[in-house]
């Protein structure tokens, strides 16, 4: 359905803005200090230490304690090929479709071609290990759950699409054997797809404020060390930046009313 109100449109830029200080609580970055290489990956112990006799990559001061790891995350990191790495999800699983392939498309009424017909975009409220919060936008994806009910009477806003726990918890990263986490952008599309991306974004302001997958779990935790990886990629196979959805209107939920909002060219 159109919206009957006057709708109000802002500039680009404006998502940038809201992105970086406008109601949205940005979590200071801060640094990680890795634990000494010799010693046990659980309780930092230098002595009488022994390696993992299969991967030989990390150190551990008894058996109960290479047990406690390995059941903690050792085992998803331990042998590259049987985990999609930084992650707990088996390398075999099966495709799930391909988000960005082009002849999908999203519904008319919610295309985000014009300002009557904005995507439909949500918030994930999420509280980091470090204790602040942070309120993202999450731009949805063509194969995003829409959840048929307004918010703040905009029928072309979106209620949580995935699982309300996730969100305020649930962090399903695992530390590489060097102590740092995948961001998700590093991520190639055919993990993506295996890890069940739908094609949602968001802009973390991590990368120069460029726009990233979504998937609930995975999204950037200013406590983690990521490991370096080159942007260029991901914006080249369409899985990050706005190569697709520049120009296109959003429908963004906020007080005391929703806003329509641009992506911008450059996010």
């Amino acid at each position: 359905p159109l919206l009957k109100k006057k709708i109000r449109v802002q500039s680009p830029t404006s998502l940038d803005r809201m992105l970086n200080g406008d109601g949205i609580i940005l979590a200071p970055k801060l640094s990680y200090s890795r634990l000494p290489m010799r010693s046990c990956a659980v309780c930092h112990s230098t002595s009488n230490l022994k390696y993992c006799s299969k991967c030989e990559a990390v150190r551990y001061c008894c058996s109960e304690h290479q047990l406690t790891h390995w059941k903690e995350s050792h085992k998803y990191v331990c042998d590259p090929n049987k985990y999609i790495q930084g992650t707990k999800i088996k390398s075999s699983k099966e495709l799930a479709p391909n988000p960005i392939d082009p002849s999908l498309r999203y519904d008319a009424s919610r295309s985000g071609r014009t300002a009557r017909t904005p995507l439909a975009g949500f918030m994930c409220f999420k509280y980091f290990k470090n204790g602040k919060n942070k309120v993202r936008i999450i731009l949805p994806g063509k194969l995003t759950p829409y959840v048929n009910s307004s918010i703040d009477g905009d029928p072309n806003a979106m209620e949580y699409p995935y699982k309300k726990g996730l969100s305020t918890s649930g962090n399903q990263q695992v530390r590489l054997l060097n102590g740092k986490y995948r961001h998700i952008a590093s991520y190639s599309l055919e993990e993506l797809r295996k890890m069940g991306w739908d094609g949602a974004m968001y802009n973390g302001g991590t990368y120069d404020g460029v726009w990233v997958p979504f998937i609930d779990g995975y999204d950037s935790d200013p406590d983690h060390d990521y490991e370096p990886f080159d942007i260029a990629i991901a914006k080249r196979s369409g899985t990050a930046g706005t190569k697709n959805i520049a120009g296109l209107f959003m429908s963004v939920p906020g007080h005391p009313r929703p806003q329509i909002v641009k992506i911008s060219h450059k996010a």
